[in-house]
This record gives structure tokens, C-alpha cells and sequence, in this order.
């Protein structure tokens, strides 16, 4: 099979969970081509902006069809000496600009800010993340980044619900039964499970898109 497919992705997802493992479609489908918009904003499969997209809420544009993958938590973290020199209520925060000032992610954060400053407002998410990992402040990030960083932590010692985030894939229904876009929805499903820990029992099953 030969072609190229277009996947729209969160720019942390795509960075994490499916970049690391494109060795291996290479290796089983090598005239497949893959390529990846990482833009923060929502790429429109109707007007064909993309083939797949990796949505963290359901789609609901008409002629489309998505897959449930599973779920995401995201967490508070910070550097460790961060979190032992400076208690509670004397910590800033980073977080995106006002252009993602309508995400969840933002939503949820300012609701935690009990009057603390933003010590950081940034658009991309790595900014924040090197800033945190050096002491910057408290940053909110999926699990799977935070999780596996030795500078980080997560921050235990302040009441707040974790939040969670459905993860879902999307296709145009004139595309869906494509060879090579079925090849490239259970490659990014297989990433998406395994970066996430999802067990296959809990998401939508693949046939049904």
C-alpha cells in the first residue's frame, strides 16, 4: 500500500505517544506516509484539512464518524525542589495564552488558582514544560509527560479532582473504509492504548468505524 495520510493531533500527543513509534509503520507499511498537523487549533475533516483526527472531546461535524479511545487524566506538577521551597499558597502557576483560553485545560486550571498568580502565559505547552521542569511554577500536563519526568511531581499535598478527558478519533465517512487509512487508524489506536495504559476492553471497538 502506497499513499500519504493527514492526522490532526494534539501537538503533546502527538510528540509523546505516536512520533516514537513511527519506526514501526515505516517498517511493516513503508510506502505509507504519515503527516502530522500539531496545530492548537481543530483542523476540519469535512473541509478535508485532514484525513484523522485525534479529538479530546466527540466530534460532532456532520459525515463524520469517530472511536471512542479511551480517556486521559491530567495532573498538577512541579519541580520537586519547587514544591519543597515554596507551600501552597505561594505558587504561581503556567498556563496557555488567551488563545486556548476556552480549553478545558484552561478552564480547569483557573479554577484551581484561589488568587495565585500566572507566573507564565504561553501558547505551546513545551514552553510551560521546561519552565516547570526548572522551577518556574505548577503546570497542568496529561499524565504520560508528567508521570515519567524525574524533575517532576505531582503536587499531593493540595485538594483538587483530577482531570479527565475523553480521547477520540475521527475520520471522514467517505474514507473510513480505505485501506491505508484503516492501516492508519489502528496505528494510532495501538499508540494511543498503549501511551495511555488503555485496556482495548474499554474503548469503542475499532470495527466500528
Amino acid at each position: 500500500m502506497r499513499g500519504e495520510i493527514s492526522i490532526s493531533a494534539p501537538p503533546v500527543m502527538t510528540a509523546w505517544l505516536i512520533a516514537p513509534r513511527l519506526c514501526e509503520l515505516q517498517h511493516h507499511h513503508p510506502g505509507i506516509r504519515l503527516r502530522l498537523i500539531t496545530e492548537t487549533r481543530i483542523a476540519s475533516l469535512p473541509s478535508r484539512e485532514a484525513d484523522l483526527a485525534i479529538r479530546l472531546s466527540r466530534p460532532t461535524e456532520p459525515d463524520l464518524v469517530a472511536r471512542k479511545i479511551g480517556s486521559l487524566k491530567f495532573w498538577l506538577y512541579g519541580a520537586k525542589d519547587y514544591l519543597d521551597t515554596h507551600a501552597p499558597g505561594e505558587r504561581g502557576f503556567l498556563a496557555y495564552d488567551e488563545s486556548m483560553e476556552v480549553s478545558e485545560q484552561q478552564q480547569w486550571l483557573r479554577g484551581l488558582l484561589g488568587g495565585r498568580p500566572l507566573v507564565l502565559q504561553s501558547n505551546n505547552l513545551e514552553v510551560q514544560y521546561q519552565a516547570a521542569r526548572h522551577g518556574a511554577g505548577i503546570i497542568n500536563l496529561p499524565f504520560f509527560v508528567g508521570d515519567y519526568d524525574a524533575k517532576l511531581s505531582r503536587v499531593e499535598d493540595e485538594e483538587y479532582i483530577p482531570l479527565v478527558r475523553e480521547v477520540w478519533l475521527a475520520v471522514h465517512s467517505d474514507l473510513r473504509q480505505v485501506p491505508i487509512v484503516r492501516v492508519a487508524m489502528s496505528f494510532i489506536t495501538a499508540c494511543l492504548q498503549e501511551g495511555l495504559r488503555i485496556d482495548e476492553a474499554d474503548a469503542d471497538p475499532i470495527a466500528s468505524l
